[in-house]
């Protein structure tokens, strides 16, 4: 049995890499990948702990689940690479994103002739890594003048977002999915990583035509393959996107998306209620070349 969706705590699962290895040694998986949102931190510390690496005697892929934009909708691709250094460079980490947003609200408060401390807000994102829009609300806040004019009442984080951030008829609306590459530029980057890319969880979108979306995805984007098997898949589902595999020559992939108590009812391995058993002969035709690089320091 094999798991290749797995997140850790350096996103948002609740789990350590070490608190993973043991639970997949204990549930005697043969193969699986830590997937986190955007980072390759997890790759990077098996990487460097060789005792860490022996803690799990089964065979580790390094990968990531990237969010990219397709068309204006979000859409996430699992990357399962080589190069796990080299495309971390490559993914556009959260502070980049609030640096970017501080920029822009401080421009805009420029122009609209608020008075705010500049400095001490950059400073104040630098140190604590914190949420732009949370820093600019507090020195909003803290001039009564202002917090009467943005109607900032008793909760000024919640109000500025539903009344400005989230709102793009106001000159403070954050489009977040400016700030995220396509998709065809996130597989580029997994195929420069000498790694494969494959289409994650597609019938969890929420588009009005799921199929028809799921196939403008595959057949515009140059996906290795498909994550076919996934918890809250029926069979239905599940068969459908095997076929498409099949249709495209594509690979099939598949996992659980565990993320510890943050998901309290998706197993690792197993999904939800043991309806996920991924033999490892089903990827391991695509999986041997990436499974030879968490073995042991020597590769680094």
């Amino acid at each position: 049995m094999i798991d290749l969706h797995i997140n850790s705590k350096y996103s948002d699962g609740s789990d350590s890499v070490k608190e993973i290895l043991e639970k997949a040694e204990a549930l005697k998986l043969e193969l699986i990948s830590i997937t986190d949102h955007n980072s390759v931190g997890a790759n990077v510390e098996l990487a460097h702990d060789s005792d860490l690496r022996q803690t799990f005697s089964g065979k580790i892929i390094p990968g990531c689940e990237v969010l990219a934009t397709y068309r204006g909708e979000f859409v996430e691709v699992l990357g399962y690479m080589k190069n796990f250094n080299d495309f971390g460079s490559t993914l556009v980490t959260p502070f980049e994103i609030e640096t970017s947003i501080l920029e822009k609200y401080i421009v805009v408060s420029k122009r609209m002739g608020l008075k705010m401390d500049v400095d001490a807000m950059i400073r104040e994102l630098n140190e604590k890594e914190y949420s732009a829009m949370a820093i600019f609300v507090q020195a909003l806040s803290s001039n009564p003048e202002y917090a009467r004019a943005f109607s900032l009442g008793d909760n000024p984080c919640a109000r500025f977002h539903d009344n400005f951030y989230s709102n793009p008829t106001t000159p403070f609306y954050i489009n977040e999915k400016y700030f995220y590459k396509s998709v065809r530029e996130v597989i580029k980057d997994i195929h420069n990583a000498n790694g494969v890319a494959f289409l994650a969880h597609p019938f969890q979108y929420p588009h009005p035509n799921q199929k028809e979306f799921i196939e403008e995805l595959v057949c515009n984007n140059p996906f290795d393959g498909i994550e076919c098997l996934y918890p809250t898949f029926d069979e239905k589902q599940r068969n459908y996107l095997k076929f498409l595999c099949r249709m495209y020559g594509l690979m099939i992939g598949g996992g659980s998306d565990y993320h510890g108590t943050n998901r309290p009812s998706n197993y690792m391995g197993t999904g939800i209620n043991d309806n996920l058993d991924i033999p490892y002969e089903m990827v391991s035709y695509w999986s041997k070349p990436l499974e030879r690089v968490l073995v042991n320091r020597r590769y680094f």
